[in-house]
């Protein structure tokens, strides 16, 4: 008789939708699967991936040959397979030779899947056949860049070649035979990131084992025409210059006892010798290399005050044959009584999603400011900061500013500082409430205006000054124009849940509630934020039937709204999932993908990294039996090396598709610390951050490598990070295994190895994840 047909996955109790196989448990442990296709021109197929999502064993046939399969039965007499495997993604299996069994016309493929045993409470199966034409031609180098001749400086080395390659990961270039120190790049075109060459001849080799290849099934190695690629000769043959001085030359302020020096390239020394403030040599003289060089001397109340280096300084930059500093003085006016500028920080948001966009299409954080005076204001050597302990975090380049007229500087982390374009802090602005302040440029420095104690924060609204010159929350921001109408102070809060988030079991009546009258709750089912015009309008109880993501906030007219509420439900889910923690991480679908998200390959941004690249994301964790986890609204991060970060490649096989992530707490999201027991054996309960660890090479089964060898080396007596294992969702997906751990951070080298606060944390290729490099990178000058 005619064999039935079905969708696939072919399932019980794990997975969704296809064909549901209620009467296999305790009656049967295998299901064979049949059906034909068309192939032509086989010849074309180098091989073929036969991609398979199963629980927990299976074989495959092609027109009668045993291709491929995992966990098959131990003999023949048995139906059982031989060992477990969950469900949840597809895996890729080659199957080489193709042409030895695959024929032009019809074929036949046959599945035979197996379950653990009789009594197992799922079972699933789901393949897809996908043909690899062949590449015959290998890839090539077409052009690069800097061509060999005589530079000032070799630092770095273009690579373009005639298509898409692989295996690159900085060690395929030598330069004078020192391997590459970072890698930028992706698809054909490929940078390399050296040291700054030494001054005289240079030779720029390949690596003769290297594995660069192309993408070809099998892939096809980058073979040079020759060993050597190019060679250069680099001389320096350019004085230093002072690249920046604060306060800026020719400036009127009302008080001066410093000023801080910053030179183009390293220098050999600054003597107090050497300069002269009014023809007096200074108190103290410090720095190094390039600088800053802080340069203190008795304050200086009015007057005039001439710079001027002495005509035998001995200022030389490091070259072979030293170039020396030629730079002329200059003057300053102090002024007690001079006023540096009427300008004031008039409007801001820390929470921009959907409205002004940067130079680069992103929606980020500004402040603006509004010269209210009658005369020109230039900010050259003003300030901005969210700090007041550090009124000179981000200093303006030489910018005039009208009377009357408008400055948007974009506060999103990237430090843009190039007068006549786009202007970026080095800084974000917090959503929870903080500070922001303007200060002149004389040093020490005084502020001008300021913001202190800014109340929480909400998303496209802005905050700045009203008609009466009072702090009103705008419905409608207007960057570079005069604040419009539309202002309110009330804060609603967040809508209540009549259950708490976690596991189920059985559908329920899901209830929420608002404790402010008047409010109205909108709610999303599709993991954005709710907003007056995006989201659900609730009216009566939910119904849940399915594992769920709720986000939900209060609304009223002339309030402002609630902050979102997250509440993730999983529901019938298969007992390898609910009898570990679940991790469940919510945040808007552009923060993952598209030209703006973390994960996106097209362009590449796995492999950008910095608080630019960190994204406002809802964190919950929950248990099993109920015990109480969290929520809290956080900044994620992409966490893992250069060698994955230029590797991941979302749907296909582990490790390539699956992430490891960073949690950051801040201020700016909510929270600024996560407060709760994370790990059970650590007598700690506060977290700036946490790293939700993937496991790169031992991502699925049995996924306990990295936490077994932290574990037996603080049962050794050493310090080791705490970690626990959990399931993780993004965005309602299940993600599979992963291990929340502590991050090597000044707090855990505080809890360690005691000391204070300041700790300098430096990664590979030079990442400052703490403090700064300043001492480090005078060690390395000794």
């Amino acid at each position: 008789g005619a064999w039935p047909s079905g969708a696939a996955p072919f399932r019980y109790g794990d997975g969704q939708g296809g064909t549901v196989l209620a009467d296999m448990p305790r009656r049967y442990s295998t299901v064979y699967l049949r059906r034909t296709f068309e192939a032509r021109n086989v010849s074309r197929f180098s091989v073929l991936d036969l991609l398979v999502n199963f629980d927990d064993g299976f074989l495959v046939w092609i027109n009668g040959k045993l291709v491929t399969g995992a966990n098959p039965p131990r003999s023949a007499a048995s139906q059982l397979a031989s060992g477990t495997h969950e469900s949840g993604q597809f895996e890729p299996f080659e199957i080489r030779d193709p042409g030895f069994f695959l024929k032009n016309g019809t074929n036949t493929i046959v599945v035979q899947g197996f379950n653990l045993s009789l009594m197992s409470s799922d079972f699933l199966i789901d393949v897809e056949l996908v043909g690899i034409l062949k590449d015959a031609f290998p890839p090539s180098l077409v052009d690069f860049s800097p061509k060999p001749g005589q530079l000032d400086q070799l630092n770095h080395v273009t690579l373009q070649f005639s298509e898409p390659v692989r295996g690159i990961d900085g060690s395929e270039l030598r330069l004078n035979g020192e391997p590459s120190i970072a890698i930028d790049g992706e698809g054909a075109e490929w940078t390399f990131q050296f040291e700054d060459a030494d001054y005289g001849e240079v030779v720029l080799t390949w690596e003769a084992d290297h594995g660069i290849e192309d993408f070809g099934r099998p892939a096809n190695a980058f073979v040079p025409t020759s060993a050597e690629l190019g060679r250069y000769r680099v001389v320096d043959d350019l004085p230093p210059i002072l690249s920046e001085i604060v306060p800026p030359p020719g400036a009127t302020v009302r008080g001066l006892k410093r000023l801080r020096l910053f030179f183009d390239e390293p220098i050999n020394d600054l003597r107090v010798e050497d300069i002269r403030i009014n023809g007096q040599a200074p108190k103290s003289v410090t720095g190094f290399s390039a600088g800053p060089w802080e340069i203190v001397f008795e304050k200086i109340s009015t007057g005039k005050v001439n710079v001027a280096w002495l005509g035998a300084h001995g200022i030389t930059d490091r070259a072979a044959k030293p170039n020396a500093f030629a730079g002329s003085g200059w003057s300053y006016t102090v002024n007690p009584n001079h006023w540096p500028g009427s300008v004031v920080i008039n409007e801001f948001v820390a929470t921009n999603q959907t409205g002004l966009r940067d130079e680069d299409g992103q929606a980020v954080d500004w402040i603006e400011l509004q010269n209210t005076g009658r005369n020109p204001v230039n900010l050259g050597g003003w300030a901005l900061t969210d700090d007041k302990r550090r009124p000179g975090r981000w200093i303006f380049p030489n910018v005039e500013l009208d009377a009357g007229e408008f400055l948007v500087v974009f506060a999103s982390g990237k430090n843009r500082r190039v007068a006549g374009e786009p202007l970026h802090t080095n800084f974000k602005l917090s959503s929870a409430g903080g500070y922001v302040g303007l200060s002149s440029p004389e040093l020490p420095r005084k502020t001008v205006d300021k913001i202190s104690g800014y109340p929480e924060q909400r998303g496209n609204i802005s905050y700045g000054l009203s008609a009466t010159e009072e702090p009103v929350y705008f419905i409608r921001p207007t960057p570079g124009a005069e604040n419009g109408a539309g202002s309110f102070k009330n804060i609603l809060r967040r809508p209540k849940f009549s259950r708490k988030r976690g596991f189920f079991t059985e559908p329920f009546e899901l209830e929420l509630s608002s404790r402010d009258d008047g409010a109205v709750i909108r709610y999303t089912t599709d993991h954005s934020a709710p907003t007056t015009d995006k989201g659900q309008l609730y009216e009566a109880p939910i119904r849940v039937t399915k594992s769920t993501v709720i986000r939900a906030a209060a609304f009223r007219r002339g309030s402002w709204p609630s902050r979102t509420a997250t509440h993730s439900f999983v529901l019938g889910d298969s007992e390898a999932v609910t009898s570990l923690p679940m991790v469940s991480l919510v945040t808007e679908r552009k923060n993952l993908w598209g030209e703006t998200g973390i994960l996106e390959i097209e362009p590449r941004n796995t492999n950008k990294r910095g608080i630019a690249w960190e994204r406002p994301t809802s964190a919950e964790l929950f248990f099993p039996d109920g015990e109480d986890g969290f929520q809290i609204e956080s900044g994620l991060r992409l966490q893992g090396g250069d060698f994955i970060r230029g590797r991941h490649t979302p749907h296909g096989p582990v490790p390539w598709s699956k992430y490891s992530f960073r949690l950051y707490f801040r201020g700016g999201y909510g929270e600024s610390r996560l407060n709760h027991r994370l790990f059970p054996d650590l007598p700690l309960d506060e977290f700036e951050h946490v790293v939700l660890r993937a496991g790169m090479n031992d991502s699925i089964n049995p996924f306990i490598c990295d936490e077994l060898c932290r574990r037996l080396y603080r049962d050794l007596g050493h310090a080791s990070s705490r970690g626990i294992l959990a399931n993780l969702l993004l965005n309602g997906e299940s993600q599979a295994y992963y291990n929340p751990t502590e991050r090597v951070d000044i707090n855990f080298l505080r809890s360690r190895h005691g000391g204070g606060a300041r700790w300098d944390l430096i990664a590979q290729f030079g990442e400052i994840r703490e403090g700064d490099d300043l001492e480090w990178r005078r060690f390395k000058s000794l």
